[in-house]
């Protein structure tokens, strides 16, 4: 009887197209456009290439979307001086006296950067410029790789 297997794939197909409208529509208004892009691209090789293929295709995207998306984002939270900065150690009120008449002009010289995020390849040269912005030109960092 062709009667039970025919309401099975009809029920299948129906749920299968109520799925895919429900993630492009509801992926549309929650992912930024180039996770959408990359959800779209997947979902196409899957369909057309097979589900090994589509994995293989969403791990590489998901690798270039990180490195755009990492490179887009500032790794630097805040920057200020050792003059800012003080030691959490207890010193007592004459030996803290001594301590602060004795590096007063060096805490100046104390350049502290607080990081965030992800440092790598792609976003590394930015942090190093904003760090040298901050070095007289005499003292700028020298690059370390052998060209």
């Amino acid at each position: 009887n062709l009667t039970p297997r025919l309401i099975a794939g009809v029920i299948m197909i129906h749920l299968g197209i109520d799925l895919l409208l429900g993630t492009l529509i509801k992926g549309s208004k929650q992912l930024n456009n180039l996770e959408y892009l990359c959800m779209l691209l997947v979902g196409l090789v899957v369909s057309l290439f097979g589900f090994v293929q589509g994995i293989g295709m969403g791990v590489l995207l998901a690798c270039v979307t990180f490195v755009i998306e990492s490179g887009r984002q500032t790794n630097i939270r805040s920057v200020f001086t050792g003059d800012f900065a003080r030691s959490d150690t207890e010193w007592s009120v004459q030996q803290r006296q001594k301590l602060d008449l004795a590096i007063s002009e060096g805490r100046l010289k104390i350049l502290i950067v607080a990081l965030q995020g992800h440092l790598f390849f792609g976003n590394i040269q930015t942090v190093v410029d904003r760090i040298q912005s901050y070095l007289p030109a005499s003292d700028t960092l020298k690059s370390k790789t052998k060209r």
